[in-house]
């Protein structure tokens, strides 16, 4: 397992018009509007497959039979935890200290957990049968690492630092076969990329040798969703490859990225 980098196009010249974008819209987003996805994006459902395949994800604590229960639990519940709606992104209320606040915030904050979601390009969504539920929070938050699969061939992985702040992005391509990335330097996905001298959760993923999980478990549920690409997101949790979510859509095909960057992540050849 390897790291390298090379200099790709400039980011100073990123666009939306771009190899990545283009290739979901002519193979993705004609096909979403269905609910043959929803194991995989109902985020409850999915943490049911994840089982199945062996790949830990962040333990439940309770499913809601509705919104009103929350009250009527609260008592039981941690000092930290984390609401989620399973459809959608976005969805999520963070509990620091549950003697800080009440249901009734809340569940003011998930006032939308069951809206129809907005972006036509992630219709999918819709076939979600929306439910809330609550997780255990990690802390500190881990980063996330993401990998996209072409053609169940891991392509790129990223790490997103600082996303509420000086929100940077760092990509790496992935050598065909192999665990060996190679890091886009100067690779514009959305934001800037990230400093050189500045250690990422991929970095520290390769050290602990845990990047050949990462990518076979991506691999294994690109294989089971009927689409040519997919995106699969992953934490490290104490030591462990932990499954987060599958999103069929990145960025809604919509992002601004640099062209050489959007051409790794389409070549698969």
């Amino acid at each position: 397992r390897r790291l390298a980098i090379i200099d790709t196009q400039p980011a100073t010249d990123p666009s939306k018009e771009n190899a990545f974008n283009e290739f979901g819209k002519t193979h993705v987003l004609p096909f979403l509007d269905t609910n043959r996805f929803d194991t995989f994006v109902d985020k409850l459902k999915f943490k049911d497959f994840c089982r199945e395949i062996g790949l830990k994800t962040t333990p439940l604590i309770r499913v809601l039979s509705s919104p009103n229960e929350l009250e009527a639990v609260w008592s039981t519940l941690p000092e930290k935890f984390v609401v989620k709606s399973n459809k959608g992104a976005g969805r999520n209320a963070i509990v620091q200290s549950k003697q800080s606040t009440n249901a009734k915030a809340v569940l003011q904050q998930l006032e939308n957990w069951d809206a129809p979601y907005w972006n036509k390009n992630e219709c999918h969504y819709e076939h979600t049968v929306p439910r809330l539920f609550i997780e255990t929070f990690i802390d500190p938050l881990p980063e996330d690492i993401k990998v996209v699969v072409v053609d169940n061939v891991p392509t790129v992985v990223w790490s997103d630092q600082d996303r509420f702040e000086a929100h940077t992005r760092t990509v790496y391509a992935v050598e065909r076969g192999t665990a060996n990335l190679t890091r886009l330097n100067d690779c514009f996905w959305h934001c800037p990329t990230g400093q050189l001298s500045r250690k990422n959760e991929i970095d520290r993923c390769v050290e602990k040798g845990l990047m050949k999980d990462v990518l076979r478990f991506a691999t294994e549920i690109s294989r089971r969703i009927d689409l040519r690409m997919v995106r699969v997101d992953f934490y490290i949790i104490d030591g462990t490859v932990t499954g987060g979510e599958v999103t069929l859509a990145s960025g809604a095909f919509n992002e601004k990225i640099s062209l050489s960057c959007a051409e790794s992540a389409t070549q698969v050849a």
